[in-house]
């Protein structure tokens, strides 16, 4: 599918709400010795996620740093965690980037907001066949640095997060 049609059809699911808000890019540069990709979502004009190969290798050798005391990609791609890390705070190669809206196309709404993948949790939150409660329910049990959290907050109006935010801290 062409990018043009893919991002067509992505931004079709997207909340009312967020018509017009809501802008999905991919860049290539080709003429870059590696010809990579960039892929970002734009809201209001700021970027929101950003999936940069670059950005994710260097969080993934800080990461390896961190937790081993040794940066190596021996460890990165080892069996040390450090990959399943980076990707659960929402990092992600560019060359993923198409690859994840495509799936998100083809894959129901439920398995969506349960995937692993952060990129394909944040699509399902502004897709329109989530609603207000469950939005809600995904605000309460979502973590404070999971990816999608400011997308679901972006989503619910002010007085249904205040709501929220109450529930959390009188179960503490």
């Amino acid at each position: 599918m062409k990018w043009s049609k893919l991002k067509q059809r992505v931004e079709e699911n997207f909340a009312p709400e967020l018509a017009g808000r809501v802008n999905v890019r991919l860049t290539r540069y080709r003429r870059s010795h590696d010809q990579e990709q960039h892929g970002r979502i734009y809201i209001d004009g700021e970027v929101w996620f950003d999936a940069c190969t670059f950005k994710t290798a260097i969080e993934s050798l800080d990461t390896a740093e961190r937790t081993t005391g040794i940066a190596s990609w021996g460890i990165v791609h080892g069996d040390y965690g450090v990959e399943e890390d980076v990707k659960s705070r929402g990092f992600l190669e560019g060359y993923f980037f198409p690859k994840v809206l495509f799936s998100f196309l083809n894959t129901s709404i439920d398995n969506a907001l349960k995937s692993d993948e952060p990129l394909m949790r944040i699509l399902a939150v502004m897709d329109r066949r989530v609603g207000k409660r469950r939005l809600d329910k995904l605000l309460t049990c979502c973590p404070g640095n999971a990816p999608e959290r400011k997308f679901i907050e972006m989503r619910l109006p002010p007085r249904q997060m205040a709501t929220s935010i109450d529930t959390e801290s009188v179960g503490t």
